[in-house]
């Protein structure tokens, strides 16, 4: 295939990602897999500072590692735009995503969940074609916390990519606290 799009020899990219153990591991095994079909990726871990500018900003050449998103953004499909936006970090631009974006929205509006699966169907043979986004396996995470933090159920997210909101809905339980 990468001879096909020509090239016979392989290529070397990069890849950003933020500055932590998770990420970077992951993408090791990415790279490496990668590397047996003659693609070098080199793994650039930014501190979340520089991170969110660089995404911000688009100023990176080749990758950029944004991990997993919400279990709501398979109904808006942030991913993957057709006109843009701030989380559609590959830049997408292309109307048929976006005519099958408001079809899909119309679809879960109306409570048709199997017409909203056969159009999401549709539209990532375009993703995958067009190799617009690389989606890679969902990570396995364990969260912990104390008894004593309470309207806490291990949530990373509430509502489509609102990471770490959930901190304002939950309390410590200081009387608990105190007692352990």
């Amino acid at each position: 295939m990468l001879t096909e799009a020509g090239y016979p020899d392989g290529f070397n990219a990069t890849i950003y990602t933020q500055n932590n153990e998770a990420n970077v591991d992951y993408l090791a095994i990415i790279a490496e897999m990668w590397s047996q079909v003659g693609v070098d990726l080199q793994i650039i871990p930014l501190e979340m500072g520089v991170y969110n500018n660089r995404w911000y900003s688009r100023d990176y050449e080749d990758l950029f590692f944004a991990g997993a998103a919400s279990a709501g953004t398979y109904r808006s499909m942030v991913s993957s735009q057709g006109s843009g936006g701030g989380y559609n970090i590959s830049y997408i631009i292309d109307s048929r995503l976006e005519t099958g974006k408001s079809r899909m929205l119309e679809a879960f509006a109306s409570g048709d969940e199997a017409g909203c699966d056969t159009i999401h169907r549709e539209l990532c043979g375009y993703i995958y074609e067009d190799a617009y986004v690389i989606h890679t396996p969902g990570q396995v995470g364990s969260y912990l916390w104390q008894p004593w933090v309470k309207n806490y159920h291990g949530e990373t997210a509430v509502g489509i990519l609102n990471n770490y909101g959930w901190s304002k809905w939950v309390w410590i339980d200081q009387d608990l606290k105190a007692s352990k």
